[in-house]
């Protein structure tokens, strides 16, 4: 099981400069797709030009820290995974020892004073990327800090050590010092062919950490170059891994096994005489945005389960996923873009969702502004209209309204009796009565309709016939059907002290006039 310190990296800490350029960008600095190398003299405005011009992101990265940190992310045990590298005194440097050790790195960087923090612009086209290094501090590293007890501690705690080949350009005593301490207290020692221009000019202090090495990772790429470089007739990737791996070792420990990745093409794994491919995850295509960090994703989930002893099966099928979550993860964030960002407090440049994208929330109130302001209008309209009356069916005519507009007036009769003498209203307590003594057979027709209860003063007029109130809310009034209604007065004669009579809905004039008529007729 892995404990806290299992694993150990050394490497060139970088300030990832990141940006999706084009092909006559790569050609004017004299830069090749899928290319790794380090600054020269006119690759400097490069990076002043990316800053100002393109939509850039920063990524605290660098190989062996790319690694470690997705080691540490897959093993999520604290203090697990330890980090050594040269950074400058500056903002950058601060950035970069917060996040590795927010994601639980225990790093000891050696802050050098007279450099800034190493940069490398990640050129994006097409979804490949092309890498130049201005190492700046991260060249900076002295063995001098390697031996402080302190941190030569890392080293003698460790059982697993992971050296990226870029650290062959900054320190290779360093390294080589390493590397002899892992074969005599048989701890495991692991490195990266990292970039072609490594296997091809510092072959040298390649070959004198190599037979040290007990894993050997790189891609597809780098193993030809490594095998062009030796003379070695073949570009087949599994026939370079064999032959990798069957280079003289130092100690017979532990046999070295190659790991070479191909992209979308299956990994190779050499061991022992025999090749083995694994497949990957494949991915489509319209979520893959660049390849940058895969490389170093896969080699910090494989070593995630290499720490812990999983079989390389294990260990191969950690690699892929991490490298496709990276991938996921950066195709998320990363746009073609050429806008200008302006850096964050942080020195770092990664737009928010806002400004990407209008803002939801502003779009939003500048549509229901409009809605809002037409609303208070209809309501201070009808408020407006209700005060002066002139919704209160004042274009219904005199005599013969339209009731199919009065939808609780729907169960009216056609007319009323007005031949019978009007009734004292009842006491409230009393129980209703039946409509009519007589038989069914004697009774006229009538028919039945439900009003309110009547006040206690009845009008001169003669309503029709209303029976005692019952215990509900409203009385039954029997009116003969029939009947014949006199010329002088209204189809809708009905006692005012009814809320439903049509009588309150008239405007106050057309009341008047009705009760005029109503004093001309007379009893």
């Amino acid at each position: 099981m892995a404990c806290e310190g299992v694993l150990l990296g050394m490497g060139n800490p970088l300030l990832d400069i990141s940006a999706v350029v084009d092909e006559e960008f790569l050609s004017r600095f004299g830069i090749k797709l899928n290319d790794a190398i380090l600054a020269e003299e006119k690759h400097l405005p490069m990076y002043d030009e990316l800053a100002t011009k393109y939509n850039v992101e920063y990524i605290a990265g660098g190989a062996t820290q790319n690694s470690i940190r997705v080691a540490q992310w897959m093993l999520q045990i604290p203090g697990a995974t330890s980090y050594m590298g040269c950074i400058g005194k500056d903002k950058f440097g601060e950035v970069m020892k917060k996040n590795s050790k927010t994601a639980g790195v225990n790093v000891h960087y050696y802050e050098d004073e007279t450099a800034p923090t190493g940069t490398c612009a990640v050129c994006v086209v097409g979804g490949e990327r092309s890498l130049v290094a201005n190492l700046s501090a991260a060249n900076c590293y002295k063995i001098e800090h390697l031996k402080r007890p302190e941190n030569f501690a890392l080293v003698e705690k460790a059982k697993y050590i992971y050296i990226a080949g870029f650290f062959l350009t900054v320190s290779p005593d360093s390294i080589q010092l390493v590397a002899e301490h892992a074969a005599a207290n048989n701890k495991v020692f692991m490195m990266n062919l990292s970039a072609p221009f490594i296997c091809e000019f510092f072959r040298g202090v390649q070959e004198k950490a190599l037979p040290y090495v007990d894993y050997v990772f790189g891609n597809e790429t780098e193993a030809r170059t490594f095998a062009r470089v030796r003379g070695w007739e073949t570009e087949n990737v599994e026939e370079i891994a064999l032959k990798i791996s069957a280079l003289p070792k130092a100690s017979g420990t532990h046999k070295r096994i190659t790991v070479i990745t191909q992209g979308c093409d299956p990994v190779v794994v050499a061991e022992d005489g025999k090749v083995r491919l694994f497949p990957v995850i494949v991915l489509p295509k319209e979520k893959l945005v660049d390849t940058n960090g895969a490389g170093d994703a896969f080699v910090g989930g494989f070593l995630s389960q290499l720490v812990q002893e999983k079989s390389i099966e294990d260990c191969v099928r950690a690699g892929c996923y991490a490298a496709n979550v990276i991938i996921q993860r950066q195709a998320s964030k990363r746009r073609e873009s050429n806008g200008k960002k302006r850096p964050t407090a942080h020195g770092t440049t990664r737009r928010s969702a806002a400004a990407q994208s209008p803002d939801r929330r502003t779009l939003s109130s500048l549509l229901a502004a409009p809605a809002l302001i037409l609303t208070a209008l209809l309501l201070l309209f009808f408020h407006s209209a209700l005060l002066a009356g002139t919704l209160r069916l004042s274009s219904l005519p005199d005599r013969d309204p339209d009731v199919r507009s009065l939808h609780h007036l729907s169960s009216l009769p056609t007319s009323f009796s007005s031949s019978s003498p009007p009734s004292p209203p009842p006491p409230p307590a009393a129980a209703a009565a039946p409509p009519s003594s007589t038989s069914p057979a004697s009774a006229p027709s009538t028919m039945t309709v439900t009003t309110p209860p009547p006040p206690q003063t009845p009008l001169a007029a003669s309503p029709p016939p209303i029976t005692p109130p019952s215990s509900h809310s409203s009385s039954v009034a029997t009116v003969p059907l029939g009947s014949r209604v006199p010329s002088t007065e209204s189809r809708f004669r009905i006692p005012d002290y009814s809320p439903s009579s049509p009588f309150l809905l008239l405007p106050r004039r057309r009341r008047c006039c009705w009760r005029r008529r109503q004093r001309r007729s007379g009893p």
